[in-house]
């Protein structure tokens, strides 16, 4: 059974109700070494096609999207078990398998809006299963234009601006001043949650939005209730502070040299019953918990004989929530500090995505360059994790080994982390090319541990997004040899950039998106006017057809194509939204 589904019986057996709202939506690597530079990195990123935002793996991803992909999520998960039978986990599994090629669209500008609106495509339907309060008068979403777009944003809006009122922000102080050595029990009560991740990632999508424009919110969105997100958001800022960490380890890839790694609620888990077991690791094929077929079980391991692991945490698979959360934070930095009057000094999300991919390299990865794999606990802990775990399906559960959950890192998204040397990407592109290879059977046995032997599954679906983009201007600032200051670097949608000859605005990936009237790479050249058909740039092309209707398995539903900063925000509220409790 993969990561993701051990994650979905856990959820499933822990929440009794069900609230899931939608409101929008060649080898580089040698065998001895993996110590790529930057330097050398950067120059093999700017000669190879392969990992480009129009590059091969784009070309793959594409075709497994359009092969199966995109039918099995409207088929399988939207029309089958949400719209038939019901099944609102359909949403939260849905989240997992396009959260990172939302992310991939992202870092590559406007590149691939198609793809983008195709996404939204399937999304869609979705909305005629979602109930509203009976107070906002409305029965149901109904897709017409720029009303589903406020109604999408009104309904985001509503929601944290709800939480915000509950008793949430009250354990927020209770939680605040603690440390680990608070926790006596195996109870989750003082926790920094999951659920608090994907708030604090929809509070930033927001302010994004409104950031862009302000009129969205100008019928609904109240000062009051404003300043309750406010200080609810920051609370939960602040508690998230407060439970990251920051250690330092060895880089070994890179020399040794120290780096800073981050860790987030270490220690306060080192008594929970899913981590009673992340101390014992010398057999990791003997399990602590013998199933038998009758349904009882022979233990093996006493958990009396297992030392309490003082640093056990997170595990890698709730762990890849970050990674939306660090884009989100990161996108719309400055969009959070102005709407929401955040300081800086609470979003140092620069410095947290650093230590934590250094956290990945330097003590979660096996050290393994020809086959990676990773231990379970964001710790480095490598042990076994839910060892007799009651998921209310099965009455006996043996655990996870320690590097069960390993397939939790191509497939979280981590790939969009930049490591002192690049580690990540170096080995995710090992893994990569092992699939192209499968030249023996110790390879093609750990594609299969890996989940990874076929790309056109789910797994593959959520790997190859993370491979792309990710050494772009816009990803890497200027830290790149080929990324200088009069290139398009970072995503700002909303002034115009001299990057863009100040007639267009800079997407990120070195594209602009320009006025009407300017074309040309950089919005450099004036349109000619002409008696034919009018000469626009691509990116024009795509503002115009923003008025098109959208197609959902043929039906039109008469929703106008919103340009990119909209549907981007839209959409990963969507998919943060499906994952919160209300």
């Amino acid at each position: 059974m993969s990561s993701v589904q051990h994650e979905l019986l856990s959820i499933r057996s822990n929440y009794s109700l069900i609230v899931l709202f939608l409101c929008s939506f060649l080898l580089l690597f040698v065998n001895s070494s993996v110590a790529f530079t930057k330097s050398q990195l950067a120059t093999i990123e700017s000669t190879n096609s392969y990992f480009g935002c129009n590059g091969t793996v784009v070309s793959e991803l594409r075709s497994i999207w359009k092969s199966s992909m995109k039918s099995y999520l409207i088929q399988q998960q939207v029309t089958q078990r949400l719209l038939l039978n019901n099944d609102t986990y359909a949403l939260y599994d849905t989240q997992l398998y396009l959260a990172n090629l939302v992310g991939m669209i992202r870092r590559c500008g406007n590149m691939h809006n198609d793809l983008l609106h195709d996404v939204a495509s399937v999304l869609l339907p979705t909305f005629s299963k979602l109930e509203i309060d009976p107070r906002d008068n409305y029965p149901r979403w109904i897709c017409r234009g720029e009303p589903y777009v406020q109604q999408a944003v009104k309904t985001s809006w509503q929601h944290v601006a709800r939480w915000s009122l509950t008793s949430w922000n009250a354990t927020i102080a209770t939680r605040l001043p603690l440390t680990y050595l608070n926790v006596t029990d195996g109870s989750s009560k003082y926790f920094f949650s999951d659920k608090e991740l994907w708030v604090i990632t929809t509070v930033s999508e927001l302010a994004g939005i409104y950031q862009r424009d302000p009129n969205l919110f100008a019928s609904f969105a109240t000062p009051q209730e404003h300043s309750n997100i406010e200080s609810f958001f920051k609370g939960l800022l602040a508690l998230l502070n407060a439970r990251i960490s920051i250690q330092s380890v060895k880089i070994a890839s890179y020399g040794n040299m120290q780096a800073e790694a981050g860790d987030l609620d270490r220690g306060f888990d080192r008594l929970y019953a899913d981590n009673r077991y992340a101390g014992y690791w010398k057999h990791e094929t003997f399990p602590p918990v013998t199933c038998l077929a009758n349904g009882t079980k022979i233990v093996n391991v006493p958990p009396s004989s297992v030392p309490i692991v003082d640093t056990s945490g997170w595990d890698i698979s709730h762990a890849r929530r970050l990674v939306q959360t660090f884009d989100a934070l990161f996108y719309n930095f400055e969009a959070v500090k102005s709407i929401f009057h955040t300081p800086s000094s609470l979003i140092p999300v620069s410095r947290w995505r650093d230590a934590f991919s250094n956290a990945l390299i330097g003590r979660i990865w096996n050290q393994d360059a020809q086959f990676p794999r990773f231990v379970n606990y964001w710790d480095g802990t490598p042990g076994w994790y839910r060892v007799d775990y009651s998921n209310g399906v099965t009455s006996c559960n043996p655990g996870l080994s320690p590097y069960a959950l390993s397939s939790s890192i191509p497939t979280g998204g981590f790939g969009v982390w930049k490591s002192v040397n690049d580690t990540i990407q170096t080995l995710l592109r090992r893994i990569y090319y092992l699939n192209k290879s499968k030249a023996s059977s110790a390879e093609t046995s750990y594609l299969s541990a890996m989940s990874l032997l076929n790309f056109n599954t789910l797994n593959g679906l959520m790997f190859l997004p993370s491979l792309v983009g990710v050494n772009n201007c816009s990803h890497a600032g200027v830290s790149l040899p080929e990324c200088n200051l009069a290139t398009c670097l970072e995503y700002a949608p909303n002034e115009l950039s001299p990057s863009c000859s100040n007639h267009g605005y800079c997407m990120g990936g070195n594209s602009c998106q320009c006025l009407k009237g300017f074309t040309g790479s950089r919005c450099e050249l004036a349109a000619q006017p002409s008696s034919a058909a009018p000469v626009v740039s691509k990116n024009e092309e795509s503002m115009k057809s923003r008025n098109a209707t959208v197609s959902v398995n043929g039906a039109e539903h008469g929703c106008k194509r919103l340009e990119l900063p909209y549907i981007l925000g839209l959409i990963f509220v969507v998919l943060i939204l499906i994952n919160v409790l209300c």
